[in-house]
């Protein structure tokens, strides 16, 4: 009898604390979200003022977005519309019905609906609301499938079939094309519902950091109030079950029990060590767990294999090493049978993702293989799986590269192989070294004889290098080969155009081929005479920071700080006042483009697939070409640069543009910030000077990372022409003769006719022009 009472009055005392823990959970989980709220409406009242502080426009579309969404919440209070899916239903209904009224009426005698007996039917039908998917079944029914399911084609078919039968059966009745005309408008209701309820079945939806917080404090909140509940419960369940006759079992066998006692009370801090232990291990697993604050399952991270394969395009990774050991990647879109190549090159903080970042639709590397072109996508050193065939290659070491080794070793590494790839696939032969070394081609593996061409006079070199060049395309002439066929044209943007250009330059100082027919480059980096403010402003700090702190490289720490920052990235621009700010910000201080359509909003995930690493030379190189305002190969000092470069100062690259030999098509963005127009026309400018049939130049609207991530159709129109396949393609031969570098400074702008510039820029170009040729003249008079 006292046991019985003791159980009753545990489970009387369990159940009030569940009751009341459970009420305690859901208030503070209520609390918690009221608080959550007015956090965030405060803090959407603050960026909303900075907005309207820095940027009235958007200050402006954000309220004009706020008025129309109550505007339209308004309206649904008023007047309820049915859901897509009840319309569709509705849909099938009527059209069932009416279906049974066109297979009854042939059966009267006169073989035309009566005007009595018609609507009667017609109307019993349509009040009719079985369920469709039994009539599916049915012979005596024409729709096999639901109109959801059907395209926009079917639903016209279905309508048309609709309107003869009414035309056959009513004999032109005013309620025929009553019914007639409400059915086809609800028709182009379904269709407008099935276009926009599309489901992109490989885009994975993406999570914030702050959404990840608050979801993860609430299911926190859930776990420590049931932790509660069930600890109490048995706390309870134990005492309910404890006797007397236990108490006195206890006492007696205490002397006895007593080792074992000590024994747990020595044991019991270790045992909780082990325990903290496993807790810290679990840590680790939390990234393989969904909807977590550092797991990456709620992100768009999928490989540059998986967008292309699910685009329906093939795929291929080749792993190419350089001669220095660094293994890159090399991404293709393989069209094996062409001999068309088109290689893209990315810029800084950039990898081959961001060539097909736009889908089939926009992107140049679908648009070329769709064009008949093998497609090759190239990630320079520090990019993809950074390998070296030194697997104890410590970071510093890695590291250690500037602009000089992406245009001096790694592109000569990826054409070589690409021609290597190409010839065993077309001709079967596989006799082409790979390994190419422009840097210090005297030490490279793949010299086998000095080069002299390389002098301290930097004329002397040029004309060397002319007459080297005459000598051996009239020898090399008569020699064919068949891998020569093989057409390999060259798209590069910012800083992969920069290196391209010094990758060509190089090559023919060298006495060297590059193997490239044609090239576009798009707002080519090198050349910074002009440059925002807030480069400016914050290279000094950088570089006190780098003296204070020396580091080697410029990337997230880990992964788990990446995919916080993406989640970041993810919450601002999910707040539309958060990214109006933050893409007028980029695009008015750093990148330029337009802040309606800019790449910031447009591209899933872009914080997670780009800004990648890079290497801290690489930043250097870059300062130390925009104070020399030159665009200069990186300076290693008097003793090294005579070493490599034959010179005690670095190459200034913009002074051999006399030994390009292929058209450059140069691509400017009116709208880019990072690289201003001026910078651009000075390299077109210097090659115009030199070969006025190579130098094209072409202006866009683009901002700097809508060359890639949001390119517009007329450049990208504009590529796809210059790419246009002709039968038959080769690399011109050009002399640098005396008479081919006297030209008029009209001349210069004469190819620009059919570009439209604004007057801002035609005036930039002719005072370049006549710029150049005043210190051309200058030059010429004091030598």
């Amino acid at each position: 009898m006292l046991f019985g009472l003791r159980v009753w009055v545990a489970k009387k005392i369990t159940s009030i604390f569940d009751t009341t823990l459970i009420s305690a959970n859901v208030t503070f989980k209520t609390f918690f979200e009221e608080l959550w709220q007015l956090m965030v409406q405060l803090a959407n009242i603050v960026i909303v003022a900075v907005l309207g502080l820095f940027y009235k426009q958007g200050y402006q579309s954000y309220w004009e977005e706020k008025n129309r969404i109550k505007k339209k919440s308004s309206k649904k209070q008023i007047r309820r519309k049915p859901s897509p899916f009840l319309q569709l239903l509705n849909e099938q209904n009527e059209i069932d019905g009416y279906n049974t009224t066109t297979t009854t009426t042939p059966n009267t005698s006169s073989g035309a609906s009566s005007p009595t007996s018609s609507p009667n039917l017609s109307s019993s039908s349509y009040r009719r609301s079985t369920s469709p998917l039994l009539k599916y079944n049915s012979s005596n029914t024409s729709l096999k499938k639901s109109p959801s399911l059907e395209t926009t084609p079917k639903y016209n078919t279905i309508n048309c079939s609709h309107i003869s039968h009414t035309h056959t059966n009513s004999g032109g009745s005013n309620s025929g094309s009553g019914s007639k005309s409400k059915s086809s408008k609800k028709f182009k209701k379904v269709n407008s519902f099935t276009r926009q309820d599309l489901v992109h079945q490989h885009e994975q939806i993406t999570t914030g950091l702050l959404e990840d917080i608050r979801t993860n404090l609430l299911l926190f909140f859930d776990a420590s109030f049931g932790w509660l509940r069930s600890t109490i419960s048995s706390i309870l369940a134990r005492i309910s079950g404890f006797s007397i006759r236990s108490l006195f079992f206890f006492i007696s066998t205490f002397p006895f029990y007593l080792p074992y006692y000590i024994f747990y009370i020595i044991t019991t801090p270790f045992i909780l060590i082990n325990k903290v232990r496993e807790f810290i291990r679990s840590i680790g697993e939390v990234k393989k767990l969904s909807n977590k604050i550092i797991s990456g399952q709620e992100l768009d991270i999928r490989t540059v294999k998986e967008i292309i394969e699910q685009s329906g395009y093939p795929y291929e990774k080749i792993h190419v090493t350089t001669d220095d050991g660094y293994i890159l990647e090399l991404e293709r879109i393989p069209n094996k049978k062409s001999t068309n190549v088109l290689y893209l090159q990315h810029g800084i903080f950039d990898n081959s993702f961001a060539w097909i970042a736009t889908g089939p639709a926009q992107s140049l590397a679908f648009a070329a293989y769709d064009q008949g072109y093998d497609v090759f996508l190239g990630n320079l050193r520090g990019n993809g799986d950074r390998l070296h065939q030194n697997s104890k290659i410590s970071s510093k070491e890695y590291w250690n590269f500037s602009m000089n080794e992406h245009a001096f070793l790694d592109i000569p590494t990826f054409i070589q192989n690409i021609r290597k790839i190409k010839s065993k696939e077309l001709f079967g032969l596989n006799n082409i070294n790979t390994k190419v070394n422009l840097l210090n081609p005297i030490n490279s593996s793949s010299s086998s004889t000095p080069n002299n061409t390389t002098t301290t006079s930097t004329n002397n070199s040029t004309s060397n290098v002319n007459n080297s060049n005459n000598n051996n395309d009239d020898d090399s002439s008569n020699k064919e080969h068949p891998v020569d066929s093989i057409n390999i044209s060259a798209i590069a943007h910012s800083m992969g155009a920069a290196v391209l250009l010094m990758y060509i330059v190089r090559c023919r100082m060298l006495n060297k081929p590059h193997y490239i027919s044609k090239a576009i480059v798009l707002s080519p980096a090198g050349y910074h005479k002009k440059a925002p403010k807030i480069v400016d402003i914050l290279a000094p700090l950088i570089n006190i920071w780098l003296y204070l702190y020396p580091i080697h490289v410029f990337r997230f720490p880990n992964e788990s700080i990446k995919v916080i920052i993406a989640k970041i990235y993810h919450d601002a621009m999910s707040n539309l006042p958060t990214k109006n700010l933050l893409v007028y910000l980029v695009s008015r201080y750093l990148l330029g483009g337009d802040t309606r359509n800019h790449p910031l909003t447009t591209i899933h995930n872009l914080a997670y697939n780009t800004f990648n690493g890079t290497s801290v030379l690489i930043y250097r190189h870059f300062w130390q070409i925009r104070r020399s305002r030159k665009f200069e190969t990186f300076d290693y000092g008097p003793k090294k640069n005579l070493e490599l470069y034959g010179t005690s100062e670095p190459l200034n690259i913009l002074n051999h543009y006399n030994l390009i030999d292929i058209p450059i098509h140069f691509i400017m963005g009116l709208k880019d910030n990072l690289i201003d127009p001026v910078n651009i026309i000075r390299h077109y400018v210097t090659l115009k000077r030199y070969h006025p049939e190579l130098a094209f130049l072409k202006a866009s609207k683009n901002g700097h990372i809508e060359f890639t991530l949001g390119l517009d159709d007329q450049i990208r129109s504009y590529c796809l022409n210059v790419l246009e396949i002709t039968p038959s393609t080769q690399t011109p031969i050009i002399s640098t003769s005396s008479s081919s570098n006297v030209t008029s400074p009209t001349h210069h702008i004469h190819s620009l006719s059919s570009t439209k510039f604004s007057g801002s820029v035609s005036n930039k170009l002719n005072a370049s022009s006549s710029n150049l040729d005043k210190n051309q003249q200058s030059k010429s008079y004091h030598h």
